[in-house]
């Protein structure tokens, strides 16, 4: 006979975020995104016309990240075709606004959240 309660899994101390709300903000300079406080970016549902005339609605979504290659391997997002942000700057951006001259932005990782600390 086996306890079902001692099959229970660990949380590593994600149970505080559950009950914490994300908070989204847009980012300067680009009008249909925003970034959040747990260093996620999404688009926002806008209406395009396309090359043709024709009208489309797009839903918004979380944007994936990727490791850029020409930053020393920070996550950054494409917010267009051809245009990669770093998350961690655009985080940056949203909740406090231009970087200062000749200033970088810290990102450190925690191990629990696996992600950058804003």
């Amino acid at each position: 006979m086996t306890d079902q309660s001692s099959n229970s899994t660990r949380s590593f101390g994600m149970d505080r975020f559950k009950t914490m709300r994300e908070q989204w903000k847009q980012i300067p300079g680009f009008e249909f995104y925003e970034a959040s406080d747990l260093g996620r970016i999404r688009s926002l549902d806008r209406t395009i016309t396309d090359e043709i005339g024709r009208v489309r609605r797009l839903r918004g979504r979380i944007l994936k990240t990727t490791r850029r290659q020409n930053n020393a391997g920070y996550l950054g997002a494409y917010l267009t075709a051809r245009h990669c942000v770093a998350v961690h700057r655009v985080v940056w951006a949203a909740f406090h606004g231009p970087i200062p001259d000749k200033m970088t932005i810290d990102h450190v990782v925690p191990v629990i959240l696996g992600g950058s600390n804003w």
